[in-house]
């Protein structure tokens, strides 16, 4: 239903609708191949790498951080608060940047959700050294608590 939604009217599609659709094509594009693994565990870096809890379970976040020319940050600062699950597609001309405390606002409510399960986030941005400087600085126990995993194309 969702899908169909996106081919009839790709404009007023919902966020949902678009997360789901890159979900279905990165799944089919990206499937688990040798070539493929090989690459991701010569680049995966992985910094704080917490033990498993006592349960031994992990939860997975992905968190995928917008920064520089990729939105209109630089006339209107960083956005203070996430847009709602609802809102329209943002296109280069006028996507939104976050700050830094939404995304940290985002990953405590996951941790609350997931109580007793270590937490590890993949981040994909341009920026994740200086990304994760701010993160400690906005909340120093979440970072300590969390797995931070990321590719590093230096």
């Amino acid at each position: 239903r969702d899908f169909l939604e996106l081919q009839k009217n790709p404009l007023d599609a919902s966020p949902l609708t678009y997360l789901l659709a890159y979900c279905h094509i990165s799944r089919i594009t990206f499937q688990l191949r040798p070539h493929v693994m090989k690459i991701y565990e010569e680049r995966l870096k992985v910094i704080n790498g917490n033990p498993p809890s006592s349960s031994g379970k992990e939860f997975h976040v992905g968190l995928h951080v917008r920064r520089g020319d990729a939105c209109r940050h630089e006339t209107e600062g960083y956005a203070k608060k996430a847009s709602p699950l609802d809102s329209r597609p943002q296109f280069s001309s006028e996507r939104l940047c976050y700050h830094t405390k939404v995304y940290v606002n985002a990953l405590r409510r996951i941790q609350k959700s997931v109580p007793h399960k270590t937490i590890v986030v993949h981040v994909a941005t341009d920026h994740f050294l200086s990304l994760l400087e701010e993160i400690k600085t906005v909340d120093a126990v979440l970072y300590k608590q969390f797995t931070w995993k990321y590719l590093d194309y230096s």
